[in-house]
């Protein structure tokens, strides 16, 4: 019933062409709250959101570089990134650098707004800033 409720507000608060945007873009938006609760409850779904990635995290011993884009609104990158920032200081791994480049969405794309309902209008892979980040990153660790 909460699920129902909650698809339902969500079917309100949106519109029909938000909805069909996300559709271009791979996001399934299905047709009746019931639908929604459906795949809410499959068994891969509830572990995928119910995952607690900073028991992990706080195991991992490797150089860790991390990117959420400031305008990602999948993942959060504050919240995030300070979980991230957490879990690998509590585990000891003091190697590590944690960025949230600005205008960069969840594909490291530049992007207007960040939905994802915008991603199939961006031609860019992957940001060039995102790439030479990540490329000075794997070159510090190799080189003394």
């Amino acid at each position: 019933a909460a699920l129902n409720s909650l698809y339902d507000d969500y079917l309100q608060r949106t519109t029909a062409a938000e909805r069909s945007a996300l559709g271009k873009s791979g996001y399934a938006t299905p047709e009746t709250p019931a639908e929604f609760s459906a795949g809410m409850l499959l068994p891969w779904t509830k572990d995928f959101l119910l995952y607690d990635p900073r028991p992990d995290l706080s195991r991992v011993r490797c150089p860790i570089l991390s990117l959420i884009g400031a305008k990602d609104a999948q993942v959060a990158a504050g919240p995030n990134q300070t979980a991230i920032q957490n879990a690998l200081t509590e585990g000891g791994n003091d190697h590590h650098l944690l960025l949230h480049p600005p205008n960069l969405n969840h594909l490291l794309q530049n992007a207007r707004t960040g939905s994802p309902a915008e991603y199939q209008e961006i031609e860019e892979t992957i940001s060039p800033v995102a790439l030479n980040t990540i490329s000075e990153w794997i070159t510090d660790q190799l080189l003394p």
